[in-house]
């Protein structure tokens, strides 16, 4: 499956959130419909997913938060497997997610996920970033280590169908020192790109997509990313809240009225 390339993406990921059923029907009913050239995506726990498939269609704007390593279907539980998510009508799963990394996921494990969601048919949020950002730049080589153990052997059709969420751990969450500034997210957007070209045999650097990982709070700063080079956002703790959400989504489609 090709990215759209001519949309923005909001992509508003709850992970554990909410603790009921009901919280979870309130978050979505208030979600509005993707417009345009602009794609809302939801990505609900597990639990809430045909909940929230059923009352905010088309199923294309929902999406599934990770994949269970690949292992037989029936030796693991508590397991989702890219085909079950497949049959579900899912389009976008992310993987590489820090707190993932975090818990002890490599960039093979990573590998192998892509991998097998592509097989499937189905679009990879890959999410990759720095722990820390230093003034001399050698976070740069984190980054490429990163991307050439992440995306190793693939090719550059393979990155027609794979979104990349560049995700820097150092402006995330509440324990984020600072947000990341355009000017910063900009030169990394394009070193990322530039690193794919290297990877893949020099591809055409517009074909890679990339949306920002880091934490969003209102529309203003969603046009400024835009205008640094990416495609949309992956949203936190914003997912969760009307008021940030709806101006985020405002900003949005006012910088795609102007393009």
């Amino acid at each position: 499956m090709l990215v759209p390339q001519n949309n923005i993406f909001v992509f508003a990921n709850w992970k554990t959130k909410p603790a009921t059923l009901a919280e979870a029907k309130k978050i979505i009913a208030s979600y509005p419909k993707s417009t345009g050239r602009m794609e809302l995506v939801a990505f609900p726990p597990f639990p809430f997913m045909g909940m929230v498939q059923e009352m905010y269609t088309p199923r294309r704007l929902v999406g599934a938060q990770n994949i269970t390593e690949l292992v037989p279907a029936s030796s693991f539980v508590g397991g989702v497997t890219p085909s079950q998510l497949a049959s579900m009508g899912m389009r976008y799963v992310i993987v590489g997610h820090s707190a993932v990394r975090a818990a002890g996921e490599n960039d093979q494990d990573i590998n192998t996920k892509i991998r097998a969601l592509l097989e499937n048919n189905m679009i990879p949020i890959v999410c990759i970033g720095e722990h820390a950002r230093d003034e001399s730049g050698e976070f740069f080589h984190d980054i490429e280590e990163q991307i050439q153990g992440t995306f190793d052997g693939l090719t550059k059709k393979d990155f027609e169908s794979i979104i990349i969420a560049y995700e820097p751990l150092w402006a995330i969450g509440e324990e984020a020192l600072r947000d990341a500034i355009a000017e910063e997210v900009e030169e990394t957007v394009i070193f990322i790109k530039r690193s794919i070209g290297t990877l893949t045999g020099n591809q055409r650097i517009g074909r890679t997509t990339i949306v920002y990982g880091g934490s969003v709070s209102n529309g203003e700063q969603a046009q400024d990313l835009l205008n640094a080079g990416c495609r949309g956002v992956l949203l936190g703790r914003a997912s969760l809240d009307p008021k940030q959400l709806g101006s985020i989504i405002n900003g949005v489609k006012t910088y795609r009225n102007k393009k």
